[in-house]
This record gives C-alpha cells, structure tokens and sequence, in this order.
C-alpha cells in the first residue's frame, strides 16, 4: 500500500452505531468492477468526536488513517464528523485540489481555538495544509457563503452559491469556472445535506441540489484528472432515524449512487 493508501478501497467510519453491516455490504456491491476492498472501523467507543475532535481522538484518528491514507472511498457517517475530511487530506503529500460539495462552508472561526470541528475543518485545511492549492466550494447560499473565517478566505478558493449549480451545467459560468486548476489531482468531499431534503435526510439544514445535479457536477469537475480519493458523510443520529421510517433507505440509495459514480471515476483516473 502507498502512502495514499489503496486506490480501490471502501472505508466506513461508524460514530454514531448507524452503519450496519448490511449498509456497508449494499454500499460495496455498488462499487464498480472486482478488487475492492471494504475497511470497517467501529468507533462508537471512541470519546470526544461529536461535532468537535478532542486532541487526544484526533490523534487516534490520524493514526488510524495512517492505516488506509486518503485513496478510495471513505464513508465518515453523519455531517457531525465531517471534519476526518481534515485528517484525510493532510495524508496527501503532493500538491492537490478539493472540490467541496455542501450546504455549509465548513470555514468558520473555530469556536475553540486548536480543536477541529465539523464547522471549521475546511478552513483549517486551507490555512494549514501547503499541499491544498486550490478549493472549489459548491452549494452554500449567498449568506452561507459570507460564513468564512478571514484567514481561510484565500485567493485560490472559488465559492459557487447553490443557484448557480445549474448555471455550471449549462455552460453559463465559463468565465467564473476559468482559474480551475484541473493540472492538479483532485479530492473529492461530499455532505450529503447539499442535497434538497426530499431526495435524503440529514441532520443539518439542507441545499435545494437533486441527485442528478450532484452526480454531473462530480463528473464534470473531475473529468480528464487524476483522483486521489474522496470522502462521502451526511445523515441522521440513531434518535433521528428512529422518528423517520425510510430515511435510512434514502441514504442508502444515495450513497449507492455515490459510490458507483465515484468509484467510477477512481477506477478510470
């Protein structure tokens, strides 16, 4: 294995105790053609992870993907732990970019200063990680997108607001879409709740994309370039799914869907 790790791998991150075994098994017969290999990591005992990462559980969890590295697919359960994202990319040691797809910026002015979180792991990306050349961020609203901490607000960052989804796929932001580095090997992070609330359940506030808007914008950012990996997280707590009858199968479905296109894309980069 690279330091990268293997490039047809499917990791599930199970935090909250949602994932099965029989999600994980339906989600890796979506994969893509043979040779993939599944990784399950069962961390519901693991203290200090919900929304903020204590220095102690990111420590555990950085070694941890010491053991897989940033290839493949990694399923990081709900939006709560987006921030493994973070401790991914910071694996990678040649220049890269990140396509962000999300309904939040995920840049904010950390509330506690040194603890990564699930609301600021994306800025301290682009403040830290001197590998990270480029972000482009799809899917926040006007007001979202303002939700940026100063020190993240790099040149090399292009927001694209949630209306303006459309206009990608129409060809109508050429001129906006130009400074693209597609040079550059990709990563690929995915918060589900980007999506309109009736195609999938979160436990976030949700954007206004449909499924079929998200599986082009993936193929059209990562058309002709190398991708390194790519992360999916988005769902419900245990309490959640519990008052939602079908919501689980939602998820399910979509992060089928994921994996089929993504790993399409690992298998033919």
């Amino acid at each position: 294995m690279t330091e990268e790790g293997e490039r047809r791998q499917a990791v599930f991150l199970d935090f909250s105790g949602v994932c099965g075994q029989e999600d994980s098994e339906d989600i890796s017969g979506s994969l893509p053609g043979d040779g993939w290999v599944k990784k399950m990591f069962d961390l519901t005992g693991m203290g200090g992870t919900e929304m903020y990462c204590s220095q102690e559980a990111e420590k555990a969890l950085t070694d941890l993907c010491a053991q897989t590295g940033p290839g493949g697919i990694h399923f990081i359960d709900n939006g709560n732990y987006h921030y493994m994202s973070e401790i991914f990319m910071s694996r990678i040691r040649r220049p890269f970019s990140l396509l962000l797809l999300d309904n939040h910026t995920d840049m904010q002015r950390p509330a506690f200063e040194g603890l990564l979180s699930c609301g600021s792991w994306a800025g301290r990306a682009l403040s830290e990680n001197r590998c990270l050349r480029q972000a482009v961020l799809i899917g926040p609203s006007d007001e979202g997108l303002l939700d940026v901490d100063p020190a993240a607000g790099r040149s090399d960052l292009i927001r694209v607001r949630r209306e303006e989804a459309a206009d990608i796929l129409a060809g109508r932001m050429n001129a906006c879409l130009q400074g693209i580095k597609r040079d550059l090997p990709l990563y690929i992070s995915v918060d589900k709740d980007v999506l309109d609330s009736r195609y999938v359940k979160t436990n976030w506030d949700q954007g206004i994309m449909s499924p079929e808007q998200l599986s082009a914008l993936l193929r059209y950012f990562s058309e002709g370039r190398e991708l390194i990996g790519a992360d999916i997280c988005g769902g419900l707590t245990r309490e959640e799914l519990f008052r939602m009858p079908g919501a689980q199968e939602q998820n399910r479905q979509i992060d089928c869907m994921l994996s089929q296109i993504i790993g399409e894309m690992i298998s033919t980069s």
